[in-house]
């Protein structure tokens, strides 16, 4: 009977050992990927500061700015017209305006891959323009760029934010019919098609943003909220997982595209441009490790 005994107990203080030492290696191991993750104190702040020399004066409302990936080329919507801008060294000079719409652009999105640009008006129309002159679907060539006709939303609603994932095979669309559409381009005919429907509140959304294939950030009408949402790997569909609060002053609804900009490789930025009647706010937030952290706001008087 004491050999039983004596026999349990060295096997239990074996295992309790092996247990130790399992805790220690993974204590181990956290600790070095901690010291490789840069702390909020050890980032090296930034601000951004407002350059009047290289500013453009235009009297007519702009809600949407877009820069292709090689920041050589900027389109910002003047009411109707996209005015394209050659952009060098931070100095703008306009090259081009079209004129297809015939509402308020309220979306402006270069492509990840090519330069070619996407354009949303007032419950109408979603155009593509490219620079390669040829004739799709039939439509004309007034300009130095083809335009082609995506019946991929829903035209009952004003489409207020769009965003393509970096593979340029995902695009988000956040309007104000109270719904998130996530639209994926089918690898076999390569057909848009929706993949899942995101109901949010009554006011719908303004903004919308890919950060990754399994993050987006969203902001909802008149709030001063910005939501993240997840993808699980379980049922691939998104999530919210956390609100960071925002500022956006007295009109949050007016339109101003979110944009992403990764800084580094040892963490990343979010630039969140938000406007309203009175000011412009620039909102950047630190991602790590997919928490949001407040940088800085810049107001500007309108």
């Amino acid at each position: 009977m004491d050999e039983n005994y004596k026999f349990i107990f060295q096997q239990t203080k074996s295992r309790i050992k092996q247990f130790r030492q399992k805790i220690k290696n993974l204590t181990e191991s956290i600790q070095k990927n901690n010291k490789n993750i840069p702390s909020q104190q050890n980032l090296k702040s930034f601000n951004y500061q407002l350059l009047d020399q290289y500013s453009v004066t235009q009297n007519e409302s702009c809600f949407a700015k877009a820069i292709n990936k090689d920041f050589s080329t900027l389109v910002a919507g003047c009411q109707s017209q996209i005015k394209v801008f050659d952009f060098k060294l931070g100095i703008m000079n306009e090259i081009q305006i079209l004129s297809e719409h015939k509402k308020d652009v309220l979306t402006l999105n270069f492509m990840r891959k090519q330069n070619q640009f996407i354009s949303e008006e007032v419950k109408i129309n979603l155009l593509l323009y490219g620079k390669k002159m040829k004739v799709i679907n039939g439509l004309p060539i007034r300009y130095q760029m083809a335009i082609m006709i995506y019946l991929i939303l829903n035209q009952s609603a004003s489409e207020y934010g769009l965003s393509f994932n970096k593979q340029q095979d995902r695009l988000m669309s956040c309007s104000s019919d109270r719904q998130i559409l996530i639209i994926q381009q089918s690898q076999q005919n390569k057909e848009w098609i929706v993949i899942q429907k995101i109901t949010v509140e009554k006011n719908g959304g303004s903004r919308i943003c890919f950060i990754d294939n399994n993050v987006f950030t969203f902001q909802p009408c008149g709030k001063e909220q910005m939501s993240v949402f997840e993808k699980y790997s379980i049922n691939e569909q998104y999530s919210i997982t956390q609100d960071v609060s925002v500022k956006c002053g007295q009109d949050g609804k007016s339109l101003f595209p979110q944009q992403y900009i990764c800084k580094n490789v040892s963490f990343q930025v979010s630039v969140v441009n938000i406007s309203n009647q009175q000011r412009k706010n620039i909102m950047e937030n630190l991602l790590l490790n997919n928490q949001f952290i407040l940088e800085q706001a810049l107001y500007m008087e309108q």
